[in-house]
């Protein structure tokens, strides 16, 4: 529902951000192909990698900004197009628990791939907790693993139906792929707010009944 009302919404930050990186991508290109071209190889993949870097940085102030929308919508407050460039506050941390995160769970994958599997499962709210301002760096991993606790077939499935979602949306010429990577996210984001007791786990438009039938008040954090 909440992907059907804001849909145009949604689809113009995800247009944005696939322009952007394609734009980024090419004014990179553009130096190392000339490098290339003068016999400067190494200074071209110097310049490749560099660019690489500041993509995925890129990438990842905008993912905040995109994953910042997305909560304002699952709990219907006031969003609009320029919050996709709202990351900023967040994105030192978000770096800082993202190489942390990357250097544990890639050890645990060294590590017979089970361990990996078993930190993904536990620890995957911390990038939400940390863009929505709830945890700093090191509690975000601890909080997380508290959220996900006898959540994991909840966890698995929501994988597999991401994954599910995506193909199709690949399927569909890949302009399927701007309608199916907001939806997605939505998914995780009414996920980690539903797991976090900030939103109501009744469907949209049924009230938490508390104690004696009376609607029960918004939960607190």
């Amino acid at each position: 529902q909440l992907w059907q009302q804001h849909l145009g919404l949604l689809l113009g930050a995800t247009v944005t951000v696939v322009a952007i990186s394609y734009i980024v991508a090419f004014l990179i290109a553009i130096p190392q192909i000339a490098l290339q071209q003068n016999g400067e190889a190494e200074l071209a993949q110097a310049i490749n990698i560099a660019g690489q870097i500041l993509n995925n940085l890129l990438q990842l102030y905008l993912g905040a900004g995109q994953t910042q929308m997305a909560i304002k919508m699952a709990r219907r407050e006031p969003v609009q197009y320029t919050d996709l460039f709202g990351g900023g506050s967040v994105f030192l941390p978000l770096i800082g628990a993202y190489i942390l995160a990357a250097i544990a769970i890639g050890i645990g994958f060294v590590l017979l791939i089970v361990p990996g599997i078993l930190l993904l499962l536990m620890w995957w709210p911390y990038y939400f907790l940390i863009v929505d301002k709830k945890a700093g760096i090191i509690e975000s991993f601890s909080t997380a693993a508290t959220f996900t606790k006898g959540n994991w077939g909840t966890t698995i499935l929501l994988w597999l139906l991401s994954i599910g979602i995506m193909i199709l949306g690949f399927l569909a010429l890949c302009i399927g792929v701007l309608f199916a990577a907001p939806l997605v996210t939505l998914l995780w984001v009414v996920a980690y707010l539903m797991m976090s007791g900030q939103i109501s786990q009744q469907p949209y438009g049924q009230p938490q009944l508390g104690q004696y039938g009376q609607a029960a008040p918004p939960p607190k954090w």
